[in-house]
């Protein structure tokens, strides 16, 4: 097994969930990348995540945003921290208090306090891996429940960045033999995008959106599928309108991959009134992002379409996303 869990283990895994106590409003749910737990005055959604087989010198930045992104698709703002720090032996302390840095430095800029952790070096550690759980409130939950038939599908970032950003640390020759040093240096830059925290929050500030998803493993394949199947709805996209790079295209036609699938932080999927889509995408335009409605939920949930220059095609239920058989050759 390589990656996420496959849905039929994660319906497995997800049910065993410990005792059952009525103020966990939303318990674990494999199309749910979060879960909510009511408090006397407030909500809060709970979300974890590990950060790994990532670039060192970004480990503690993805860290905090792999997580703090879950949080914040529903409808929370991150506000408290648990970091636990697992290094190999030859790991040095510097490089800890480096990644420890990274993830303070980013909990401050977002309001929120690291409460607790743990650190420790292990012989069974092949590389550094850091485990972040972020809890924060929310006003408005986010559920794919919210959804109607008729919502638009906002899409904000890039189809595939993550996927690009860990080929231009780890295999540039691939993108350097197709784009040249420039294509490289773009997507090694590319880490501040792989979160959705910034651009789910304002849309949650902003009342603009019924339900998200963050891209990441399994890209919009995963991220679509997991919406439609939790709000049993179908949906349609148009093929013209994805953010997919021209990188990731040639990629997927050189070694026959579904561009769809590939891992995608940093890809926000928002579901928004037909009313609202026109503001959001201005607002997201506002603070740097780019949107753009792509298609649209429909009533039968077992319809689910790509709409191409050529017609309509069945979106694919299942795609491998190739992150480990192009990072690990």
């Amino acid at each position: 097994m390589s990656g996420k869990a496959r849905r039929e283990l994660l319906n497995l895994i997800t049910r065993l969930s410990g005792a059952r106590r009525a103020d966990v409003k939303v318990p674990p749910n494999p199309l749910l990348d979060a879960g909510v737990v009511s408090g006397s005055r407030s909500m809060y959604v709970w979300a974890t995540d590990p950060a790994l087989g990532v670039p060192g010198e970004h480990l503690g930045i993805l860290a905090f945003h792999f997580t703090a992104s879950d949080v914040a698709v529903m409808g929370g703002r991150p506000e408290y921290v648990a970091v636990n720090l697992l290094l190999p032996t030859g790991f040095t302390g510097e490089e800890a208090v480096e990644i420890m840095r990274q993830i303070h430095e980013e909990a401050r800029l977002y309001g929120a306090s690291v409460v607790t952790g743990h650190t420790g070096w292990y012989p069974g550690v092949s590389e550094p891996v850091a485990v972040t759980t972020v809890a924060g409130r929310v006003d408005r939950l986010m559920l794919p429940s919210n959804a109607s038939s008729g919502d638009k599908i906002l899409l904000a970032g890039a189809v595939g960045g993550e996927l690009l950003y860990s080929l231009a640390h780890f295999r540039p020759s691939v993108l350097a033999d197709a784009y040249g040093e420039e294509g490289v240096r773009r997507w090694r830059g590319y880490y501040r995008d792989l979160s959705v925290v910034d651009s789910a929050m304002l849309l949650s500030r902003r009342g603009l959106a019924l339900a998200m998803k963050d891209g990441a493993e399994g890209g919009l394949v995963r991220a679509l599928n997991d919406l439609a199947d939790a709000s049993g709805l179908g949906f349609y996209v148009e093929e013209e309108k994805l953010p997919i790079p021209p990188e990731l295209l040639a990629l997927a036609d050189e070694h026959g991959f579904n561009p769809l699938a590939a891992s995608s932080s940093g890809l926000l999927v928002a579901v928004v009134r037909p009313e609202w889509a026109r503001e959001a995408v201005w607002c997201l335009g506002v603070i740097g992002i780019s949107a753009e409605v792509v298609g649209a939920l429909l009533g039968r949930p077992e319809e689910r379409l790509i709409l191409g220059p050529s017609g309509r095609r069945p979106f694919p239920r299942e795609a491998e996303d190739p992150y480990s058989r192009l990072i690990s050759r």
